[in-house]
Protein backbone atom coordinates (compact mmCIF):
# COMPACT_ATOMS: atom_id res chain seq x y z
CA UNK A 1 0.00 0.00 0.00
CA UNK A 2 3.30 2.46 0.92
CA UNK A 3 2.94 2.95 -3.68
CA UNK A 4 -0.07 4.80 -2.96
CA UNK A 5 2.30 7.73 -1.36
CA UNK A 6 3.71 7.98 -4.82
CA UNK A 7 0.53 8.57 -6.90
CA UNK A 8 -2.07 10.49 -4.51
CA UNK A 9 0.09 13.81 -5.04
CA UNK A 10 0.41 13.35 -8.64
CA UNK A 11 -3.37 12.92 -9.12
CA UNK A 12 -4.51 15.37 -7.13
CA UNK A 13 -2.52 17.80 -9.10
CA UNK A 14 -3.58 16.25 -12.34
CA UNK A 15 -7.49 16.24 -10.86
CA UNK A 16 -7.56 20.12 -10.04
CA UNK A 17 -5.05 21.99 -12.31
CA UNK A 18 -7.40 22.61 -15.28
CA UNK A 19 -10.11 24.04 -12.85
CA UNK A 20 -8.19 25.20 -9.58
CA UNK A 21 -5.08 26.42 -11.64
CA UNK A 22 -1.42 25.62 -11.74
CA UNK A 23 -0.94 27.39 -7.86
CA UNK A 24 -3.76 26.16 -6.00
CA UNK A 25 -3.49 22.87 -7.29
CA UNK A 26 0.61 22.79 -7.27
CA UNK A 27 -0.12 23.63 -3.53
CA UNK A 28 -2.48 20.97 -2.28
CA UNK A 29 -0.48 18.70 -4.03
CA UNK A 30 2.97 19.35 -2.85
CA UNK A 31 1.07 19.82 0.66
CA UNK A 32 -0.23 15.85 0.57
CA UNK A 33 3.24 14.88 -0.58
CA UNK A 34 4.59 16.61 2.57
CA UNK A 35 1.62 14.84 4.48
CA UNK A 36 3.06 11.53 3.43
CA UNK A 37 6.60 12.09 4.04
CA UNK A 38 6.19 13.00 7.73
CA UNK A 39 4.33 10.46 8.29
CA UNK A 40 6.69 8.39 7.02
CA UNK A 41 9.61 10.37 9.30
CA UNK A 42 7.02 9.59 12.57
CA UNK A 43 6.95 5.66 11.54
CA UNK A 44 10.82 5.44 11.70
CA UNK A 45 10.69 4.48 8.21
CA UNK A 46 12.69 6.03 4.87
CA UNK A 47 10.19 7.66 3.13
CA UNK A 48 10.76 6.23 -0.54
CA UNK A 49 7.45 6.71 -1.91
CA UNK A 50 6.45 9.51 -0.56
CA UNK A 51 9.87 11.35 -2.00
CA UNK A 52 9.92 9.60 -5.27
CA UNK A 53 6.11 11.16 -5.32
CA UNK A 54 7.28 14.97 -4.75
CA UNK A 55 10.20 13.95 -7.09
CA UNK A 56 8.03 13.15 -10.27
CA UNK A 57 5.30 16.00 -9.22
CA UNK A 58 7.64 18.77 -8.86
CA UNK A 59 9.28 17.53 -12.25
CA UNK A 60 5.28 17.62 -13.70
CA UNK A 61 4.47 21.18 -12.24
CA UNK A 62 7.94 22.50 -13.42
CA UNK A 63 7.28 21.69 -16.51
CA UNK A 64 4.09 23.20 -16.50
CA UNK A 65 5.03 26.54 -15.04
CA UNK A 66 7.71 27.10 -17.40
CA UNK A 67 6.12 26.39 -20.43
CA UNK A 68 2.99 27.94 -19.91
CA UNK A 69 1.59 24.63 -22.24
CA UNK A 70 1.06 21.14 -20.67
CA UNK A 71 1.34 19.44 -24.01
CA UNK A 72 4.99 20.14 -23.22
CA UNK A 73 5.20 18.01 -20.89
CA UNK A 74 5.12 15.14 -23.75
CA UNK A 75 8.45 16.27 -25.02
CA UNK A 76 10.69 14.22 -23.68
CA UNK A 77 8.25 10.93 -24.22
CA UNK A 78 8.43 11.68 -28.01
CA UNK A 79 11.67 11.98 -28.05
CA UNK A 80 12.39 8.36 -26.47
CA UNK A 81 9.32 6.65 -27.85
CA UNK A 82 10.18 7.97 -31.39
CA UNK A 83 13.94 6.30 -30.32
CA UNK A 84 12.88 2.62 -29.37
CA UNK A 85 10.25 2.62 -32.31
CA UNK A 86 13.07 3.13 -34.98
CA UNK A 87 15.29 1.12 -33.21
CA UNK A 88 12.79 -1.74 -33.25
CA UNK A 89 11.88 -0.81 -36.53
CA UNK A 90 14.90 -0.87 -37.94
CA UNK A 91 16.64 -4.42 -36.15
CA UNK A 92 13.62 -6.58 -38.17
CA UNK A 93 14.69 -6.74 -41.75
CA UNK A 94 18.38 -7.24 -40.39
CA UNK A 95 16.79 -10.53 -38.34
CA UNK A 96 18.72 -8.97 -35.03
CA UNK A 97 15.46 -7.96 -32.93
CA UNK A 98 15.66 -5.26 -31.00
CA UNK A 99 14.60 -6.81 -27.47
CA UNK A 100 17.14 -9.26 -28.11
CA UNK A 101 19.70 -7.31 -27.74
CA UNK A 102 18.17 -5.59 -24.59
CA UNK A 103 17.90 -9.31 -23.09
CA UNK A 104 21.50 -9.98 -24.13
CA UNK A 105 22.53 -6.55 -22.25
CA UNK A 106 20.52 -7.62 -18.97
CA UNK A 107 21.15 -10.74 -18.39
CA UNK A 108 23.77 -11.91 -20.91
CA UNK A 109 22.77 -15.13 -22.33
CA UNK A 110 24.90 -16.25 -25.07
CA UNK A 111 24.78 -14.10 -28.25
CA UNK A 112 24.49 -16.09 -31.01
CA UNK A 113 21.77 -18.04 -28.86
CA UNK A 114 19.05 -15.55 -29.74
CA UNK A 115 19.54 -15.71 -33.15
CA UNK A 116 19.52 -19.61 -33.53
CA UNK A 117 16.21 -20.23 -35.98
CA UNK A 118 14.46 -21.74 -32.80
CA UNK A 119 14.96 -18.60 -30.36
CA UNK A 120 14.84 -15.50 -32.98
CA UNK A 121 11.15 -15.98 -33.40
CA UNK A 122 10.28 -15.31 -29.98
CA UNK A 123 12.17 -12.27 -29.87
CA UNK A 124 11.13 -10.93 -33.03
CA UNK A 125 7.25 -11.06 -32.08
CA UNK A 126 7.97 -8.96 -28.79
CA UNK A 127 10.23 -6.33 -30.77
CA UNK A 128 7.10 -6.22 -33.13
CA UNK A 129 4.90 -5.85 -29.88
CA UNK A 130 7.58 -3.04 -28.27
CA UNK A 131 7.58 -1.25 -32.17
CA UNK A 132 3.46 -1.01 -31.96
CA UNK A 133 3.11 0.24 -28.33
CA UNK A 134 5.85 2.70 -28.83
CA UNK A 135 4.74 4.34 -31.99
CA UNK A 136 1.18 4.17 -30.86
CA UNK A 137 2.43 6.29 -27.64
CA UNK A 138 4.61 8.27 -29.92
CA UNK A 139 2.29 9.53 -32.29
CA UNK A 140 -0.86 10.00 -29.47
CA UNK A 141 1.99 12.37 -27.85
CA UNK A 142 2.45 14.22 -30.67
CA UNK A 143 -1.38 14.75 -31.41
CA UNK A 144 -1.85 15.58 -27.81
CA UNK A 145 1.15 18.53 -28.14
CA UNK A 146 -0.77 21.72 -29.06
CA UNK A 147 -3.76 20.41 -26.58
CA UNK A 148 -4.89 23.01 -24.12
CA UNK A 149 -6.67 20.47 -21.77
CA UNK A 150 -3.91 20.28 -19.19
CA UNK A 151 -5.67 17.51 -17.39
CA UNK A 152 -5.80 15.31 -20.44
CA UNK A 153 -2.33 15.98 -21.19
CA UNK A 154 -1.23 14.99 -17.64
CA UNK A 155 -3.12 11.98 -16.87
CA UNK A 156 -2.02 10.78 -20.64
CA UNK A 157 1.47 11.66 -19.81
CA UNK A 158 0.82 9.60 -16.33
CA UNK A 159 -1.12 6.48 -17.40
CA UNK A 160 1.76 6.39 -20.48
CA UNK A 161 4.42 6.28 -18.91
CA UNK A 162 5.53 3.70 -16.51
CA UNK A 163 2.26 2.27 -15.94
CA UNK A 164 1.68 0.92 -19.28
CA UNK A 165 5.43 0.31 -19.94
CA UNK A 166 5.14 -1.78 -16.71
CA UNK A 167 2.54 -3.57 -18.29
CA UNK A 168 3.90 -4.29 -21.45
CA UNK A 169 7.46 -5.41 -20.04
CA UNK A 170 5.02 -8.09 -18.32
CA UNK A 171 3.11 -9.31 -20.96
CA UNK A 172 6.47 -9.34 -22.75
CA UNK A 173 7.80 -11.67 -20.54
CA UNK A 174 5.55 -14.00 -20.28
CA UNK A 175 4.55 -14.05 -23.74
CA UNK A 176 8.11 -14.70 -25.07
CA UNK A 177 8.64 -17.49 -22.21
CA UNK A 178 5.54 -19.10 -23.82
CA UNK A 179 6.56 -18.74 -27.12
CA UNK A 180 10.00 -20.46 -26.74
CA UNK A 181 8.64 -22.74 -25.01
CA UNK A 182 6.24 -23.74 -27.95
CA UNK A 183 9.43 -23.04 -30.34
CA UNK A 184 10.93 -26.22 -28.50
CA UNK A 185 14.69 -24.67 -29.35
CA UNK A 186 17.64 -25.20 -26.38
CA UNK A 187 17.48 -22.95 -23.39
CA UNK A 188 20.48 -20.49 -23.35
CA UNK A 189 21.93 -23.13 -21.20
CA UNK A 190 21.80 -26.16 -23.24
CA UNK A 191 22.85 -24.03 -26.23
CA UNK A 192 25.93 -22.90 -24.64
CA UNK A 193 26.66 -26.60 -23.14
CA UNK A 194 25.98 -27.74 -26.87
CA UNK A 195 23.57 -30.34 -26.21
CA UNK A 196 22.46 -32.04 -29.13
CA UNK A 197 18.06 -32.23 -29.80
CA UNK A 198 15.64 -32.68 -28.10
CA UNK A 199 16.11 -29.98 -25.54
CA UNK A 200 13.97 -29.34 -22.18
CA UNK A 201 13.82 -25.56 -23.92
CA UNK A 202 14.02 -22.19 -22.02
CA UNK A 203 12.01 -22.47 -18.57
CA UNK A 204 12.77 -19.36 -17.30
CA UNK A 205 14.15 -15.89 -18.12
CA UNK A 206 13.44 -14.07 -21.30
Amino acid sequence: MHIIETFVPIMIFLLLVSSAGTKISASLSVLSGFVFFLRDLLRRRFPWYSLGGLGVLLVVIIAVIRTGQAGRVLLPGIGSNGLIFFLCFLSLPFKRPFVAWASYFARHYPLQWYWHPRVRPAYTEVTILWAVFFGCRMVLQILLMKSTNAFLVLVFAFLSGWPSTLAVLIFSYFYGTWRLRNLKGPSSEEFRNGDPPPWDGQKRGF
